[in-house]
């Protein structure tokens, strides 16, 4: 498993400088982590690793069941089956993890690219949090969508991705917090954008962290592939869009989406007969 994620970030610390942040915790797309030129070509080369990486898997997992039952035929004192079958539990686990990590890997690297439609923000942004209708019973959320917003030119789905990542990373961070409040709202931004705001009461993020939020496999919480505000960011990169991380006050994590708003000129705006 270790050796897997090596083997796939490799060139982590090479795309470090893409992962500063521009200004004060801002990022730009998918310059927030794979350096100047924005592009997926790691994710391509790399690509050919998850084919043997999964074929790899598959098999330990046969031969996993294979040993266990000839390991149920045996008649072991119970002290070396106990031992032996917390082994063959723990081959289980690392090869389950690995599996996630390749399946996550194969759907970054072969993300589609946004197809963008005239479209309103709060919409898709309330369609999105449908998704999680009783699922955040233990976490206060707060919604406060902007009224009449300008439109945009959005992925309708991919955006949606955002969004549910976005909440997901929120409701991580706050496991172990006694107070739970998820704030998510739309508001009129600065020089023709409009902002969409997630902020939440967890750990935080410490600034050396917030350098490396958005690369790939880049974790806080010890778990999971760390893709989530990869993929985040690989999308508001295809809508010419930023992303602010900040603290939110008195605790946890601010994250800001700047999107461009659409200029209409009056022949679009004019309705056909």
């Amino acid at each position: 498993h270790h050796q897997f994620r090596q083997r796939l970030g490799g060139q982590r610390h090479g795309r470090r400088r893409g992962g500063q942040a521009n200004g004060q915790g801002r990022y730009r797309g998918k310059r927030a982590f794979h350096g100047p030129a924005g592009s997926f070509e790691r994710h391509d080369r790399h690509a050919s690793t998850c084919q043997p990486m999964a074929l790899q898997v598959v098999c330990i997992l046969r031969l996993n069941r294979l040993f266990r039952r000839q390991l149920a035929r045996l008649d072991l004192p119970r002290e070396a089956a106990r031992i032996l079958h917390e082994c063959t539990e723990t081959i289980v686990s690392e090869a389950q993890s690995v599996k996630t990590l390749v399946d996550e890997f194969s759907q970054l690297s072969r993300f589609p690219a946004a197809q963008l439609v005239r479209g309103d923000l709060n919409e898709v942004v309330e369609s999105a949090l449908a998704v999680f209708a009783g699922r955040l019973d233990d976490i206060a959320v707060h919604t406060e969508f902007a009224p009449d917003l300008p439109p945009v030119m959005v992925d309708r789905e991919q955006f949606k991705r955002v969004v549910v990542n976005l909440v997901d990373n929120a409701a991580e961070a706050m496991q172990e917090s006694l107070v739970r409040r998820l704030y998510i709202a739309t508001q009129a931004g600065l020089a023709g954008t409009v902002e969409l705001v997630f902020a939440d009461t967890g750990c935080g993020v410490t600034e050396e962290q917030r350098e490396k939020l958005f690369l790939p496999y880049f974790s806080t919480k010890g778990r999971g592939t760390g893709l989530g505000l990869a993929i985040v960011s690989h999308i508001l990169s295809d809508h010419h869009a930023e992303i602010r991380v900040e603290d939110n006050q008195p605790a946890g994590t601010r994250f800001t989406i700047e999107l461009p708003v659409l200029v209409e000129t009056p022949a679009e705006l004019v309705v056909p007969a």
